[in-house]
């Protein structure tokens, strides 16, 4: 069943594509089919969809699923981008978003936009790239809908975006003053100017994954296959709570949010929270690999990090947390409210991790 759906508007609006129009009395659905990817009505539409990141691993995933919903996707990339995952199947659109003229170009003709596009890099120096690619990414892609008349905007966010305190639970309204510079920053910023658009008549909803894993995730999923290939011999802060997300999951949410998200709102995506240690002990049952057979004392963690900040200018390598950053708790994330008022259903940990593991096999 479609869950019921929330809007700010009050008119009539076919989101294309869309699992139906709004009315006057909420949802009315256009077509009976069930996607098998998502549970949810299949998005076929004549209407043109913009992906950006659509190289990446979540914006991947989207246009993929999109696609076999028989979806006319358009996805944005830069010239020397792997397109091999989606192939022909899109059209293609060679642009970079920290470029507003060919971002307007690559707008024209869309209904609706899944912006993925970011920039991550865990031990990136140069801070002002994460401003120009996130930042003013989002604002070029921001404008350019307000300008093309796109209807509706998702926009990926992060749980960086949100912070949180050691041994807090954050969740949608938790709102954190001390969000580290860099990455974080950034994403907070881009999601506030993203969601300031809704007072200027274009529906916006924020996605906000927990640490991505997966088949193709490129980041956290390194720590995996280094650990299935018998290299992770060391560990540290064992005890601090990790928020997971697996992609696929996020990949739905962002779906959802699409069809059935309420516009101006924000949606963690976190299927479970657990330490680095249980984290480890089901990785380790999974594959056969034995854990880790020493964990680093705190102390000397903070010194690493202490010195690898201090080091950076001549580095060139930033690490991806301060001191201060350490507890040996960390945060956690309530991603309930996706799956309450959405309607998303999470994998569970084992049956992701198991994916991701056959996937670094192959």
């Amino acid at each position: 069943m479609v869950p019921e759906a929330k809007t700010r508007v009050k008119t009539a609006v076919l989101y294309g594509p869309s699992i139906g129009r709004w009315g006057p009395l909420g949802l009315e659905p256009l077509i009976d089919d069930i996607s098998p990817l998502t549970g949810q009505a299949s998005h076929i539409s004549d209407q043109r969809v913009l992906v950006t990141g659509a190289t990446g691993a979540i914006g991947g995933e989207i246009a993929r699923m999109l696609v076999a919903q028989g979806t006319a996707v358009r996805a944005i990339s830069r010239a020397n981008s792997d397109r091999s995952l989606l192939g022909d199947s899109v059209e293609w659109f060679e642009a970079d978003v920290r470029d507003a003229s060919q971002v307007r170009r690559a707008v024209e003709g869309c209904n609706t936009i899944y912006h993925c596009a970011g920039f991550v890099g865990p031990l990136h120096y140069r801070l002002g790239d994460f401003e120009d690619i996130n930042v003013t990414g989002t604002r070029n892609i921001i404008e350019s809908a307000i300008q093309t008349g796109v209807r509706r905007v998702v926009h990926t966010s992060s749980i960086s975006a949100i912070g949180g305190k050691g041994g807090e639970v954050a969740d949608e309204t938790t709102v954190d003053s001390e969000i580290m510079e860099g990455y974080p920053e950034s994403k907070r910023k881009s999601e506030e100017l993203a969601l300031a658009a809704t007072f200027r008549g274009i529906e916006v909803v924020s996605v906000n994954p927990a640490v991505v894993y997966g088949p193709r995730e490129r980041y956290f999923s390194r720590l995996i296959s280094v650990h299935v290939k018998g290299r992770l011999k060391v560990t540290a802060y064992s005890e601090r709570m990790i928020s997971l997300a697996y992609l696929g999951d996020v990949a739905r949410a962002h779906l959802l949010a699409m069809d059935v998200g309420v516009s101006g709102e924000r949606y963690i995506v976190c299927g479970q929270s657990v330490s680095l240690k249980e984290f480890l002990a089901v990785l380790s049952s999974l594959s056969g690999v034995s854990e880790p057979c020493w964990s680093a004392p705190d102390w000397m963690v903070k010194v690493a990090i202490a010195v690898g900040r201090a080091t950076s200018p001549i580095t060139r390598k930033r690490p991806p947390l301060r001191v201060s950053d350490l507890s040996s708790i960390g945060p956690t994330y309530d991603g309930s409210k996706i799956a309450r008022e959405l309607g998303l259903k999470y994998t569970p940990l084992e049956d992701g991790l198991l994916e991701t593991i056959e996937w670094l096999r192959r």
